[in-house]
């Protein structure tokens, strides 16, 4: 059986937020050709649970003060994962999905890490999204819609095995784990310059992964297939 998708989001998401992150979704697994096998429990039906999970683990994994509330991302990725081992959180299927976590919130690796991120995609193949953007300053108050979107499909590319550990080309190490070196939406940076927007998204999808990229999220799409 193939483990469904959960999206999951803090109060604070906006509907309209949570549909670039399901519209981002969606064009990723029309990608890999699954997007009819890979069950997907978006805002209106989540999972019984899991957004109050999400609040419980929030509480304890966040520090500073509002609004510039700031999230320790391991800790956060630990608490939700035994809560919902302990709730035993699964999805009509019986299988506990993967979970896509969204927070408005100030990621960061850990309470002693000074870098900001946009995503990471957790030891349990999960991912967490935040939809703050902390270049507000310098940047178009109109990209929202691509960041979102380049975050998500940056982490779900990561959730669906980006950058393997076998892999040894085109691949920046840096200090947050292994990357892709090409012009691609692997790359270490989340910044929006790959067209993600309206009804272009399938199309401008294909041309932001590289060739290496792109060839090893095709077989992992064919195991999919393969395996229902």
């Amino acid at each position: 059986m193939i483990r469904p998708i959960c999206v999951v989001s803090e109060a604070a998401i906006s509907y309209k937020q949570i549909s670039y992150v399901m519209d981002a979704l969606s064009a990723f697994l029309q990608l890999l050709g699954v997007f009819d096998l890979v069950p997907v429990v978006g805002i209106d039906d989540v999972i019984v649970g899991a957004r109050m999970e999400l609040e419980h683990s929030l509480a304890e994994a966040s520090f500073g003060s509002p609004p510039n509330l700031m999230v320790d991302s391991d800790l956060l990725a630990d608490l939700f994962s035994q809560y919902c081992d302990k709730r035993n959180l699964s999805c009509p299927t019986n299988l506990r999905p993967y979970y896509v976590i969204v927070v408005d919130r100030d990621l960061r690796y850990s309470r002693t890490d000074q870098f900001q991120i946009y995503g990471l995609r957790t030891k349990a193949y999960n991912a967490i999204i935040t939809v703050r953007d902390y270049f507000s300053k310098t940047r178009l108050a109109d990209d929202t819609e691509e960041r979102i979107k380049n975050t998500t499909i940056h982490e779900l590319g990561h959730m669906f095995g980006l950058i393997p550990e076998t892999r040894t080309a085109d691949v920046f190490v840096g200090e947050h784990g292994k990357h892709c070196a090409n012009k691609c939406i692997m790359r270490e940076t989340a910044e929006p310059s790959f067209g993600l927007v309206g009804i272009e998204l399938d199309r401008a999808l294909c041309k932001s992964f590289c060739l290496r990229c792109f060839v090893h999220l095709a077989v992992e799409g064919w195991k999919i297939r393969s395996n229902r």
